[in-house]
C-alpha cells in the first residue's frame, strides 16, 4: 500500500464546449468578436435559445458547485448562425461558441464555483458577421455547498435503526436496539441532536446494498467521536477488507492517526487500496469531523480533518468498485466484520462527486461542514430568585449561583432586548460544574453585558485553569486603554483579539468571541461587527468548569461588575449573520 493524503481544489471555472463530435477547450475571457451591426435591422433580431436539463430554467436549484452541467444554445430561427457569443454572470457577450454547422446547435459545460442565482447573456453572429444585441436568455439556480445525495443524521433517538432523510430509500439497521447518545450536530428547532455510540464490541449497523460508487467520483464525511485507541476501528466503510473504502482510526503499522482508505487496481489490475493518512494523531473523547474525497478524472484522494486538509500528496491508481453494503461502526459483514468503532457517530453524508473546496476556508464544503454551530449552552439569565440559573439548552448544565441572589435576580433590565438580565457587583458569579465548550476546537462565545466599572479587567464569561490556560471573554487594558477581548492562554502565551474601541459604561453591548480552528484565526465582535481578530494556529482545551461573571469558581478575580444577559456558547463557528441572530434571542438558521 501507498501512502497518499491531498487533493487540490477546483481551479476556478471550468469551461468546455462540444459541438458534433468535436471537443474545444475555450479560456475565459474570449478575444475579439464580431460587434453588433451598426444597420440593426441588419443583423439577427434575437440571441440564441438556451436549455438544459441539468440546470432548468427559473427559481428551482438544480446542480450544485462543483456539478457540471451541460447547456444547449440553438439558433432561435436563425437559419445562417455562425456563432454564439455568451457570458456568464456578466454584462459582456465575449466567448465564442461555434455550431458544427450553420444554424446548428453548440453545447455549453459549465461548472459553478458559486451557489445562487447565474444569468447567461449571449447575442447571436450571422454568417456576414452581423451580431444581435447582447442580451439576457437564460437565468438558472445553483443549490448550495454540502448537498449530499445521501444523509444519514441519526437523530431517530431510539430503535435499531438510521434512515437516508433524502431520497436513497437507503436505512442503516441491526437487529439489536442501538445505543443514543447526545451528537455533535441536530435540529435546531429541538435543540438536541442524537448520535449512535458503539462500544467496540457488538455489531455494526449496514444497508442491504451498496450505496458509496466507487469506480466514480465521491466524496464521505462523517462527525465521529473516538473513546478507544487500543486497535484499529472503522466509523464508516464499504466493501470487504483489502478492497473496500473506510473513514476510521488506525493504530497498527506504528501509527496514532485518522485513515481513509480508498480501493484501487494496481498496475497489473489486482485488487489493492491505498491510505490517506492524517498528519497530526487522532484525539481521543473529542468530536472530529473526518471528510475523505476522491476525484477519479484527477487521480486524487483528500482528507480533511475539522476542515484541514491534510498535507502529503500522490497519484490515484484506477478505481475499483468495494462491493457489499454501507457499515457503520465497524468494517464488512457477518463474520468478516471488523475494526469495530468505540465511539459515537453522527451527520454521515454521501456525494457522488468531488465536493468543492476552492482553498479559501469560507467557501468550501470540508470548512462549511466541519464549521457548523452546535449549541452547547444558553443561560437566558431571567431567573427571579433562588441559586441555580437554568440552562436552556438541551444539555441542562444549569448553573450555581455564588453569592446573594437578590441583588443578581433584583429586577435588572437589559435596555438591548428589555429582557431581564442579571446583575454582579463584583463578588458573585454563576459556575457550572463542568467545561461547556471544548476550547481546543471552533467555539464561539457570546453575552450581553453592561460594564458599571470600566477602570479594572474583568470577565463576562470564562473557562480555565488555575494557572491561566484556556478561555475567557471580557474586557482588559490594551496599550493603556480598555477594550472588549476574548483571549485564550496556554502557559504563559497568551493570544488575545480585541476591540479598537472601548467599552461604554453603564451601557449594554453584545460582545461575542468565536475561534475558528480551520482558518487560525481569534475573532471579537461588538454589537454583531467584527471588531478585532488575530492568528491562532492551535487552542488548548481547559477541562474545568465554566463561570459566569468572572474567571474562577473560587476566586474574585477578574469578576464583573455591572450586567450580563443571555449568554450563548457553541461549538463551531458563528458566522456574522448568525451573531446577528444570537444577538436578538435567537438560535442560529
Amino acid at each position: 500500500m501507498c501512502k497518499v493524503v491531498n487533493m487540490s481544489g477546483l481551479a476556478g471555472r471550468m469551461i468546455a464546449v462540444s459541438a458534433a463530435t468535436a471537443l474545444v477547450s475555450i479560456v475565459l475571457p474570449a478575444g475579439h468578436a464580431p460587434a453588433v451591426a451598426d444597420d440593426g435591422d441588419s443583423g439577427p433580431e434575437r440571441g440564441p435559445e438556451v436549455t438544459s436539463s441539468d440546470y432548468p430554467e427559473g427559481h428551482v436549484a438544480g446542480g450544485t458547485i462543483g456539478d457540471t452541467g451541460s447547456f444547449t444554445f440553438s439558433a432561435n430561427g436563425v437559419e445562417d448562425a455562425a456563432a454564439y457569443y455568451y457570458g456568464i454572470n456578466t454584462g459582456a457577450c465575449t466567448t465564442e461558441l461555434e455550431p458544427s454547422v450553420q444554424g446548428g446547435d453548440a453545447t455549453l459545460e459549465f461548472t459553478p464555483t458559486n451557489d445562487g442565482p447565474h444569468t447567461i447573456k449571449a447575442r447571436t453572429v450571422d454568417s456576414q458577421g452581423r451580431s444581435s444585441q447582447c442580451e439576457t436568455v437564460y437565468t438558472f439556480m445553483v443549490a448550495p455547498l454540502s448537498h449530499p445525495f445521501a444523509l444519514f443524521e441519526f437523530n431517530e433517538s431510539e430503535g435499531a435503526s438510521a434512515a437516508d432523510t433524502l431520497d436513497s430509500g437507503a436505512t442503516l439497521e441491526r437487529e439489536e436496539p442501538l445505543t443514543w447518545t447526545r451528537g455533535r450536530v441536530g435540529e435546531r428547532q429541538r435543540l438536541e441532536g442524537a448520535a449512535v455510540r458503539f462500544d467496540g464490541h457488538g455489531e455494526p449497523l449496514m444497508t442491504r446494498e451498496p450505496v458509496i460508487d466507487t469506480e466514480q467520483d465521491f466524496s464521505v464525511s462523517v462527525w465521529a467521536r473516538l473513546d478507544g485507541k487500543d486497535r484499529d476501528r472503522k466509523a464508516v466503510a464499504q466493501g470487504e477488507p483489502g478492497n473496500a473504502f473506510e473513514l476510521g482510526y488506525r493504530s497498527s503499522s506504528g501509527l496514532d492517526n485518522w485513515v481513509m482508505e480508498v480501493p484501487v487496481r494496481n498496475a497489473s489490475g489486482s485488487l489493492d487500496s491505498i491510505q490517506v493518512i492524517s498528519t497530526e494523531p487522532a484525539q481521543e473523547g473529542v468530536w472530529t469531523h473526518l471528510l475523505g474525497t476522491v476525484d477519479q478524472s484527477e487521480g486524487t484522494a483528500a482528507l480533511y480533518v475539522d476542515g484541514v486538509e491534510q498535507a502529503d500528496a500522490g497519484s490515484l491508481p484506477s478505481a475499483a468498485a468495494a462491493q457489499g453494503p454501507l457499515v457503520v461502526g465497524a468494517q464488512g459483514a457477518g463474520d468478516q466484520t471488523a475494526g469495530a468503532w468505540s465511539g459515537a457517530v453522527d451527520d454521515l453524508r454521501i456525494w457522488d462527486r468531488r465536493v468543492y473546496d476552492d482553498g479559501t476556508d469560507d467557501r468550501g464544503d470540508p470548512y462549511t461542514l466541519a464549521s457548523d454551530p452546535s449549541l452547547q449552552g444558553r443561560w437566558m439569565l431571567d431567573e427571579t430568585e433562588g441559586s441555580v440559573a437554568a440552562d436552556s439548552s438541551d444539555r441542562g448544565l444549569d448553573g450555581l449561583l455564588d453569592g446573594d441572589p437578590d441583588p443578581v435576580w433584583g429586577g435588572e433590565m437589559n435596555d438591548g432586548t428589555f429582557s431581564d438580565a442579571a446583575a454582579f457587583s463584583g463578588v458573585e458569579r454563576i459556575t457550572v460544574g463542568e467545561p461547556v465548550v471544548r476550547t481546543d476546537r471552533s467555539f464561539s462565545v457570546a453575552a450581553w453585558a453592561r460594564p458599571d466599572d470600566t477602570g479594572n479587567a474583568a470577565s463576562v464569561v470564562s473557562q480555565r485553569d488555575a494557572s491561566g490556560t484556556g478561555m475567557r471573554l471580557g474586557m482588559a487594558p490594551v496599550d493603556g486603554r480598555m477594550r472588549w477581548v476574548v483571549s485564550i492562554q496556554d502557559g504563559d502565551t497568551v493570544t488575545t483579539a480585541y476591540s479598537e474601541g472601548a467599552p461604554l459604561q453603564g451601557d449594554w453591548e453584545h460582545v461575542a468571541g468565536v475561534y475558528d480552528y480551520a482558518r487560525g484565526e481569534l475573532m471579537i465582535y461588538v454589537d454583531g461587527v467584527e471588531r478585532g481578530a488575530v492568528e491562532l494556529e492551535r487552542s488548548v482545551h481547559a477541562e474545568t468548569p465554566f463561570v459566569i461573571g468572572g474567571v474562577f469558581e473560587d476566586s474574585d478575580e477578574g469578576a464583573w461588575n455591572g450586567g450580563v444577559d443571555d449568554v450563548h456558547v457553541y461549538q463551531g463557528v458563528l458566522s456574522k449573520m448568525d451573531i446577528g441572530a444570537v444577538q436578538f434571542g435567537s438560535l442560529p438558521s
